[in-house]
């Protein structure tokens, strides 16, 4: 039976320093998801979206308004990179290598030490979808299936008291 490497892990990011290089519509995803687990995000791009900008200007994240320099990685714990050029994004990901730093390449997923799984976060539970890296489509419609799976149980306990009976 063949294994894969990658291991599904759940990390306090509380007092890890998350770096995003590049500031479209993937960062901008997976900004909004992790800023639910930590607000030491720095987003490093002279650009980014109108939700990235308006998080900045409410201190959710920190935006340094420059291009990918390898001085930004210093004391970096994990890094994206997002930049939409696959030149830049292998050059973030060598750098992150010298340095031992986990790395994510938006563009291309085979230069990743770790997936961005679709993230649930309902009811007190979290939970991590991952299709490593390629299916997509078949893990947003499994997080669909599960967050609606979650809504019902949810709508039930609520309609039940500490005994079970219902209220």
């Amino acid at each position: 039976m063949e294994h894969s490497s990658y291991f599904p892990l759940f990390v306090d990011l509380g007092r890890k320093k998350i770096l995003f290089f590049g500031g479209g519509k993937i960062a901008t995803r997976r900004i909004g998801v992790m800023s639910k687990f930590t607000n030491n995000i720095y987003l490093i791009s002279p650009r980014a979206t109108e939700i990235l900008d308006e998080m900045s200007r409410k201190n959710q994240i920190n935006w340094i308004r420059d291009s990918y320099d390898p001085s930004y990685l210093e004391d970096a714990d994990v890094v994206f990179a997002a930049t939409g050029d696959p030149d830049t994004d292998q050059k973030i990901v060598n750098h992150c290598r010298e340095r031992n730093i986990l790395v994510n390449a938006a563009s291309n997923h085979q230069l990743c030490d770790f997936y961005f799984p679709a993230v649930i976060d309902k009811n007190q539970t979290v939970i991590g979808i991952n299709g490593s890296g390629v299916d997509h489509s078949g893990v947003k419609e499994l997080r669909i299936r599960i967050e609606e799976m979650l809504d019902e149980e949810y709508q039930h306990e609520n309609k039940q008291d500490c005994h079970g009976r219902q209220k």
